[in-house]
């Protein structure tokens, strides 16, 4: 423990003494002139931007690693500074040279009595054993529960159970995929891969603008007032949409599923082209049109974060993942998002934000329906092409 302790002093003692230089040679340079012994003009003139910087470079370099307490970088700098300071003729302050010894004191956490449980659930249907050596304990004081402390598992030491082969029969392994196998994936599917992309790039221009001018779409329709809009008709929107999206795991053929994620979309288009046109005509208050296109968007929206594009992948067996497809859709359809915030407010226009928004419900809705529809006839034709019915895939 000596050598490592004690070489922090030395860096100190280094920095404080080399640093101490520079300033002496820019207070000759300003200040007035002062009678300096021989032994000091000595020692200014032996200093240079050479020496100094050939010092600093090498305490600083990465061969040192950061000089960590304790680590072998630090042990070099302590080398190095001591045997510059022999060189300089400076005297040792201590009887073992430059060094001194201290005292450093450990403590480890006992873990012969330790337990740890992961519970799942109310029941405790799933829990998870932890082992004395399966936990890594980091902290720079004592083992004690109320400090909250945190542990880090070692997942591989963990039993988990493997895929059996009826497992791996029924699924489609994910994996990451060279610039030739996206190529490829999207020459597969191109025509069917284009329309949902197109698809989701009108979802999100649409969600987006519905989003970012809610306030001044409510403000247009008299309703500007009321803070708690946004409360009324985002939390009913999102608990409709997340339990339709959550009953699609009921649906265990995949082709069946990923179809079905095409028939929500078009009803998402749909109810947002009706409460829309209600809404013109005078047949619909702000706030229900407001709700039902809150609605229909994100049923549309909703599907393309990842449902649809893994249920297609398992419907064909084809091995891939659907983030490439994912990140493709969402950089389209943010950058189609940011063309028309660009062309709203720095365009010569005065169309209010309420008669902008629903000129593009009308235009996106109507386009929107018929390439999800296409899409789905695409994908339907390609999968009874490759497949049998008796080959009909599912989740197990």
């Amino acid at each position: 423990m000596s050598k490592r302790a004690h070489s922090v002093l030395a860096v100190l003692v280094f920095a404080a003494a080399i640093s101490f230089v520079p300033a002496r040679i820019v207070s000759s340079q300003t200040a007035p002139a002062v009678s300096l012994s021989a032994e000091e003009k000595a020692v200014i003139e032996r200093v240079s931007e050479d020496s100094l910087k050939g010092n600093l470079s090498f305490i600083a370099s990465d061969l040192l690693e950061g000089r960590a307490t304790p680590s072998r970088g630090l042990d070099l700098a302590a080398e190095y500074i001591a045997a510059q300071f022999r060189r300089a003729g400076i005297e040792p302050a201590v009887d073992n040279g430059y060094f001194q010894t201290v005292t450093w004191k450990l403590s480890e956490p006992v873990l012969d009595d330790f337990d740890l449980k992961i519970i799942n659930g109310p029941a405790a249907a799933d829990t998870i054993v932890l082992k004395p050596s399966q936990v890594t304990y980091q902290s720079d004081n004592r083992l004690m529960i109320d400090n909250a402390l945190v542990f880090k598992v070692d997942a591989s030491k963990l039993d988990v159970e493997k895929p059996t082969e009826a497992d791996v029969l029924v699924r489609t392994e994910r994996k990451p995929m060279n610039k030739k196998e996206r190529i490829d994936f999207i020459k597969t599917f191109f025509p069917g891969l284009f329309m949902l992309v197109i698809v989701y790039i009108m979802l999100t221009i649409i969600r987006d603008y519905r989003s970012n001018f809610a306030a001044n779409i409510w403000k247009e329709t008299g309703h500007g007032n009321d803070i708690s809009l946004f409360t009324k008709t985002e939390i009913p929107s999102s608990l409709l949409v997340l339990v339709l999206m959550s009953l699609l795991v009921y649906i265990k053929s995949n082709i069946r599923a990923f179809l079905v994620n095409h028939f929500l979309i078009v009803i998402g288009f749909a109810l947002s082209l009706c409460g829309t046109l209600l809404f013109v005509y005078s047949h619909l208050s702000g706030f229900w049109w407001m709700t039902i296109t809150g609605i229909g968007l994100y049923m549309g929206y909703v599907p393309f974060n990842c449902m649809l594009f893994e249920r297609m992948i398992a419907s064909f067996r084809y091995v891939s993942n659907a983030c490439f497809i994912i990140y493709v859709a969402d950089s389209f359809g943010y950058l189609g998002s940011d063309v028309v915030l660009l062309l709203k407010n720095f365009s010569n226009s005065s169309i209010s934000y309420s008669d902008f928004f629903v000129k593009m419900i009308l235009a996106i809705s109507a386009l929107g329906t018929g390439l999800t529809i296409l899409s789905s006839i695409y994908f339907k034709s390609k999968y009874q092409r490759y497949f049998t019915p008796s080959s009909n895939l599912s989740y197990a």
